[in-house]
């Protein structure tokens, strides 16, 4: 058998002696490890100025939302107050005020009511070293005007000589009433008193518009 012997491909060089010099060459090697070092320390430099642009978050917070419980409609009342919830992921405790002090006012989650209209109430979560802030929560509560009653105290029937008569009407809302009479040939009004005029069957009626806290009043 015959076997063809081919030399390798590989093939070796001797390197000149200066470029085993140049390689090795303490200085240059000490050299290029300081440039390294400066590189790495500029790279190091950038990175901390970019994260202190950064927002909280990116610096490891821990983003939370704010829920708030549904609250129904109110009835305006002098001094009156109900109460708001709401709740934050993190577990940290809501704060609350009002946006609109002029119809309710907030402390804490007690709500005094001012007057009618729309309340909103506005929570909001600072968050900690851990959380981040929430973003602010806007409820919006609608207090409604409060009905109102007439109540009238007259005797049911009256001499005329008895005239004048002394007549107790108020409105449970506190607002001044109106009296007209019906039968002005019969009778009349004049400040709280009813004036006989003849007799007859006196026939009055008793008013109360409301206004922006009171429904107006039933007719009587």
């Amino acid at each position: 058998m015959f076997m063809n012997i081919r030399s390798s491909p590989w093939r070796h060089y001797r390197l000149p002696a200066a470029w085993i010099k140049l390689v090795s060459d303490p200085a240059r090697q000490e050299r290029r490890a300081e440039y390294e070092d400066r590189t790495t320390w500029r790279s190091v430099r950038l990175l901390a100025a970019s994260l202190l642009c950064l927002p909280a978050l990116a610096l490891g917070h821990t983003g939370q939302t704010i829920s708030f419980f549904p609250i129904s409609s109110q009835v305006y009342a002098p001094g009156g107050s109900f109460l708001v919830y709401a709740s934050a992921s993190s577990g940290l405790p809501v704060t609350f005020s009002s946006d609109t002090p002029a119809v309710c006012r907030a402390t804490g989650n007690n709500i005094g009511i001012m007057s009618a209209g729309t309340c909103t109430i506005r929570a909001s979560q600072a968050g900690d070293a851990t959380y981040a802030a929430a973003a602010e929560m806007l409820d919006s509560i609608a207090i409604t005007p409060a009905p109102q009653v007439i109540f009238l105290s007259i005797p049911s029937s009256l001499e005329l000589v008895e005239s004048p008569v002394a007549l107790s009407v108020v409105s449970t809302s506190g607002l001044p009433v109106t009296v007209v009479s019906r039968s002005p040939s019969v009778c009349s009004f004049s400040s709280v008193y009813i004036l006989m005029r003849s007799t007859g069957t006196c026939a009055i009626s008793i008013s109360q518009p409301g206004n922006g806290n009171y429904q107006a009043a039933n007719t009587i």
